[in-house]
């Protein structure tokens, strides 16, 4: 993993070798949705034939593990499944 500034490096160093710390920096959803009752979930963009990637599926994994909801969004028409997700409070 790969990280861009030297303060970057310095934290991403102290937190896995003093903290024993997993640090994820790709996979993240596109989109962390805010309702306007301020409960989130995520939601992932791919084409109707796009496969979510090794990386996007664990970090998806994780956010469930955590309550977050996660959706994976193919092509243009929005799911069924996002739709009922904003109609819960």
């Amino acid at each position: 993993m790969k990280f861009g500034s030297l303060l970057e490096r310095k934290l991403a160093f102290h937190l896995k070798q003093e903290f024993g710390c997993q640090l994820l920096r790709k996979g993240w959803p596109d989109f962390l949705v805010i309702k306007p009752n301020g409960k989130i979930f995520c939601v992932e963009v791919k084409k109707s034939f796009g496969h979510l990637k090794e990386h996007q599926e664990k970090v998806i994994v994780i956010l469930k593990d955590f309550g977050i909801p996660c959706y994976v969004q193919r092509g243009e028409k929005i799911s069924e499944e996002i739709k009922e997700e904003l109609g819960k409070n």
